[in-house]
């Protein structure tokens, strides 16, 4: 995918699986009865949403509003270890 994109193509993906949509995608939208209904960068989208989220943003959104990644939750804790 980031290919495509460094030869300036758009690619519109479907997919069910959020943290792949997470870690992978500028743009994250919903759609619902035909509409988007919510549309943001992949960090903002899942971090506002309590229901279609990834599983790293369940668990960790009490310690840090974005964390939205399994990586990003890793890496955040590295960071604050390494305090």
């Amino acid at each position: 995918m980031k290919k495509l994109f460094s030869l300036l193509m758009a690619l519109c993906l479907l997919c069910a699986a959020l943290p792949v949509a997470a870690e992978n995608a500028d743009i994250c939208a919903l759609f619902f009865d035909g509409e988007i209904i919510s549309e943001d960068t992949p960090g903002r989208f899942f971090a506002e949403n309590s229901f279609y989220t990834t599983a790293a943003n369940r668990m960790a959104r009490g310690l840090w509003r974005y964390a939205v990644t399994t990586g990003g939750v890793v890496a955040r804790c590295e960071r604050e270890r390494g305090r």
